[in-house]
């Protein structure tokens, strides 16, 4: 009876220590320096072997000696800004360029500053999204806002990059916009009346101005 017990806890064991590996699309590491944190931090994890990160497109492969879970994955890139996303559910996917390029998604021009009656959008509610390089939640912001311009052809979207030095765009957002945290979204009506502002929020709270301009 011993012998046939210690022979199934072996047998266990040696399966939880069979190598096992991990696939799925990183979302927010555009940077140049996010993909570097988020090896590191995934390289951390009890028995990761090694990580690979295609930066092109955000794939991302873990190996290790033992099964992983998502969720103990996701936890610390969250706290790094990022986020992941499972390549077999399609809601998830990132949008394809084709479907992109048809949608009110527009970059203010490098260094100039927000224009309201050049760059909103008239008659739906504009999502106005401040970012920097370096800013990785500030990439999964805008990523998530993409999805909610493509479900919904009320909304639009516009992105100021925020760049060293005294540019129109930072000033723009140190004096008139007073930002004091990255991501920062600015959300305007069907009228083109200012509705709120996120400073270094969240989707949620994006969403809430979002349904609030509806209710206007």
């Amino acid at each position: 009876m011993r012998s046939l017990v210690l022979a199934v806890l072996f047998a266990t064991m040696t399966l939880a220590a069979q190598p096992a590996s991990l696939e799925f699309e990183i979302v927010g590491a555009q940077c140049d320096s996010c993909a570097d944190r988020a090896i590191k931090t995934l390289k951390k994890l009890p028995g990761v072997t090694n990580v690979t990160l295609d930066a092109m497109s955000s794939h991302v492969r873990i190996d290790a000696t033992r099964a992983l879970t998502m969720e103990e994955v996701r936890l610390p890139l969250k706290k790094l800004g990022f986020d992941i996303r499972l390549s077999e559910d399609p809601k998830l996917q990132r949008i394809p360029q084709s479907e992109r390029a048809r949608l009110d998604i527009r970059a203010i021009p490098r260094d100039a500053s927000l224009d309201l009656k050049r760059d909103l959008a008239g008659g739906k509610i504009t999502v106005v999204s401040l970012w920097a390089d370096r800013c990785e939640s500030c990439y999964l912001l805008i990523a998530n806002l993409e999805w909610v311009v493509f479900e919904s052809s009320d909304v639009a979207l516009r992105t100021v990059e925020l760049r060293e030095g005294r540019t129109p765009a930072s000033q723009q957002a140190l004096r008139q916009f007073r930002v004091s945290a990255l991501p920062y979204v600015r959300v305007y009506d069907r009228n083109e009346r200012y509705v709120g502002e996120v400073n270094g929020g969240t989707m949620a709270k994006v969403r809430a101005l979002i349904d609030k301009a509806r209710k206007r």
